[in-house]
């Protein structure tokens, strides 16, 4: 009966990263580049904060992450960010093929509001990745 234990799955929601570059000589790299975030929160509501895993490519050139409305033009207190190792869950694939990438455990996101959020990557080259967080409650 040991299958029981694996019904509890370590991340309920996966989102897909996109790159963005404000400039041209980035254009090219940002094609490449990927991310993932997986939010291990069963619901997913403005009233409780969020905690989950994110993967991304060139990791070690990640400078800060944090929470953004964009309808609304502001953001919420950015998470605590550790490093950790990569999740089987979430790397794969693609992913665990590109050797820059790394992830980072991010802990208490209060999206204190409904609607879409973006958690915000910024790279020391100038690229920022955007990954949308939609909250219905």
């Amino acid at each position: 009966s040991a299958f029981f234990y694996s019904n509890k799955k370590t991340f309920y929601h996966t989102y897909q990263m996109k790159f963005d570059s404000k400039n041209d000589q980035n254009t090219q790299k940002v094609q490449n580049m990927l991310g993932v975030l997986g939010i291990k929160n069963e619901n997913l509501s403005s009233k409780e904060p969020l905690n989950g895993v994110l993967c991304v490519s060139e990791a070690e050139s990640v400078k800060t992450i944090d929470l953004y409305m964009p309808d609304m033009g502001h953001g919420a207190a950015p998470p605590k960010t550790n490093k950790t190792s990569r999740p089987a869950e979430l790397v794969k694939n693609d992913l665990d093929q590109d050797k820059s990438v790394g992830c980072f455990e991010l802990t208490g996101m209060q999206m204190f509001m409904s609607g879409l959020w973006q958690v915000r990557v910024f790279y020391n080259n100038g690229v920022i990745g955007l990954v949308d967080v939609t909250l219905d409650k």
